[in-house]
């Protein structure tokens, strides 16, 4: 596996790192492998450290990764990506409107702070409702 892309979990929030240069193929890996963790829970909420990546993937890339991990994606409550460009925050926005299809909210954040904050509010909420849907 790319050394610039890395995965910790952390209770229900499952964190991932990208840094540098790395292809679609790469990421698509990168994220099948991480998804079918056995350790994950029903339901999780995924951070995005992107700040220090260099690559931005297009939706024509997106689109065929998350038709393959479909399953694993009805389990994500949402998913915030730290970002450090107007572009980057751009696609996550682009990236979120297609998510809607699975159910899940995607937003872009500046900061980790912001990030962390808005993940933890929506498990919240989905512990506190028993309900599928955050909001």
């Amino acid at each position: 596996m790319n050394e610039q892309l890395t995965c910790e979990l952390k209770g229900n929030i499952l964190f991932m790192e990208t840094k540098g240069i790395y292809s679609p193929q790469e990421l698509q890996a990168f994220f099948i492998q991480s998804m079918h963790n056995p350790q994950l829970p029903p339901r999780f909420a995924i951070v995005i450290d992107a700040r220090q990546s260099r690559t931005s993937i297009s939706m024509n890339e997106i689109k065929p990764l998350s038709a393959e991990l479909k399953t694993a994606l009805e389990r994500i409550v949402c998913i915030a990506t730290v970002v450090h460009s107007k572009l980057h925050y751009g696609l996550t926005r682009q990236a979120g409107t297609f998510h809607e299809h699975y159910g899940f909210e995607t937003r872009p954040y500046y900061d980790m702070e912001s990030a962390i904050a808005w993940v933890k509010e929506k498990l919240a909420y989905v512990s506190s409702h028993n309900t599928q849907q955050p909001f």
